[in-house]
């Protein structure tokens, strides 16, 4: 073997470890890119559904006749919170500065009661709770957001978004948690993954191989968007069964979603007649006052509500008691109702 011989394999061995390199970084950025993004879309799914639920949540506590508060949020938590199951093992949960009350088989949920939500996950800890400082603090605040944390080793890390409802003088946080191993298993994101590795090893050899990995990643990818769609039709679903008319606003009043509910109670057909419709456009003159009384509070973060006329399209007026909840973007201004 000659000295251009001996040069040609090394140019060619180094040639390969430097493709086998690039192929792996690529497949790793790959890999992390999708798991975010079915990270974000989900919570966003969950957190509409805990704004919902919230939103139930305080109408039934609202609804029934003075009793044993422990015994009402057991009522409250079973009818409205409980039967909440995204995928196979997701779960919803109540958290306030009294009860915390989770999902148990028994159905007897207030095993945390008097304690905070740091304290809860610390005796959660000998379990494998971790990664929950800012996801604890948020919920202690009865802030809204979305987080990561790890609730029990033998589940993993799990995907979870709240929002929180005042009732009289009590705050409770509503909450949608989910195994993120379910959320990838479901999207087809882990076998895209495993895929993805398998075909980085054949493209350290081959420059086709290469070719055809990125071809697999775009079609798998769009396979991978294909099922996060139907998952925002899963929720679009749930927001539309809400028996109550629920509407998202932006700061300005503007309607940017509604559910079938609302477009009934304000006599359109379908939610896309009303999005992009101005809500004082569509109230009586002696509502307008109402609004401009309320907007102010909830420009300051809190929850208001009072009665109000809207004119439907055949020019009827009907009576709607209507409670807004704002809510902020990532910064904590207020951002919509």
């Amino acid at each position: 073997m000659n000295k251009s011989q001996i040069l040609l394999q090394a140019l060619m061995g180094i040639l390969g470890i430097a493709i086998l390199g690039v192929g792996w970084h690529y497949t790793s950025e790959q890999a992390d890119a999708l798991i975010e993004t079915n990270i974000v879309v989900y919570q966003q799914v969950e957190l509409e559904l805990a704004r919902v639920t919230a939103h139930n949540f305080g109408g039934y506590i609202q609804n029934q006749d003075e009793r044993d508060k422990a015994l009402l949020v057991q009522d409250a938590y079973k009818n409205i919170v409980f039967p909440i199951s995204l995928l196979e093992s997701g779960y919803a949960w109540v958290y306030s500065s009294d009860y915390a009350v989770f999902r148990h088989e028994d159905l007897s949920p207030l095993d945390f009661s008097d304690k905070t939500i740091h304290e809860i996950f610390e005796m959660q800890r000998a379990n494998g709770a971790s990664h929950f400082d800012e996801v604890a603090t948020s919920i202690a605040e009865a802030s809204e957001g979305v987080g990561r944390y790890v609730w029990q080793a033998e589940r993993g890390e799990e995907i979870t978004a709240w929002a929180p409802i005042q009732i009289g003088d009590d705050v409770w946080v509503i909450g949608i948690s989910t195994p993120l191993s379910e959320i990838l298993a479901i999207s087809g994101t882990t076998e895209q993954i495993k895929t993805m590795r398998r075909m980085a090893g054949v493209g350290a050899v081959f420059f086709l191989g290469m070719v055809l990995l990125v071809n697999s990643i775009g079609v798998k990818r769009q396979r991978t968007l294909t099922r996060l769609q139907a998952s925002e039709e899963r929720y679009r679903l749930l927001f539309n069964s809400a028996p109550d008319g629920v509407s998202i606003l932006d700061k300005k009043g503007n309607i940017l979603e509604c559910s079938q509910s609302t477009a009934k109670l304000y006599g359109y057909s379908s939610p896309e007649q009303l999005v992009g419709k101005k809500l004082t456009e569509l109230m009586s003159t002696d509502s307008l006052k109402v609004f401009r009384e309320k907007m102010p509070l909830l420009q300051n973060l809190e929850s208001a509500e009072g009665e109000i006329k809207i004119r439907r399209p055949d020019g009827s007026l009907v009576d709607i008691w209507r409670k807004g909840h704002p809510f902020t973007d990532a910064q904590g201004n207020f951002s919509g109702i």
